[in-house]
């Protein structure tokens, strides 16, 4: 989501980071806005060993590849949720940038 504070589910930016530092700034290109998602507030991001996800951008180089971010993240419900594998999927990031959606039940990317 590009910010220190906040969550996925808020919303997020994506910008050309000219100097490379993470932060939106005035010399960086916005390129798209991600207003927060509906009913957002009964999901969460997890992260590969099921704890919930603070990493709060995900980087790309000039060409296209993820830079030190393959991995694979949990959008699971929360509260009364939080067990039910209907509303449980897991997104894939490889290290050429692809995101991948996995079906219900399956959790190795």
């Amino acid at each position: 989501n590009g910010s220190s504070v906040g969550a996925w589910k808020e919303g997020w930016i994506v910008f050309t980071d000219g100097d490379s530092d993470g932060i939106f700034e005035a010399n960086d290109t916005l390129l798209r806005v991600q207003e927060s998602l509906l009913r957002a507030s009964v999901f969460g991001a997890f992260g590969s060993d099921d704890s919930l996800d603070t990493r709060n951008y995900l980087r790309f180089s000039r060409n296209g590849l993820a830079i030190g971010q393959e991995d694979r993240w949990k959008v699971k419900g929360l509260g009364s949720l939080a067990d039910d594998d209907n509303v449980t999927r897991v997104i894939c990031v490889s290290s050429t940038g692809r995101l991948r959606i996995l079906g219900r039940g399956v959790s190795t990317c």
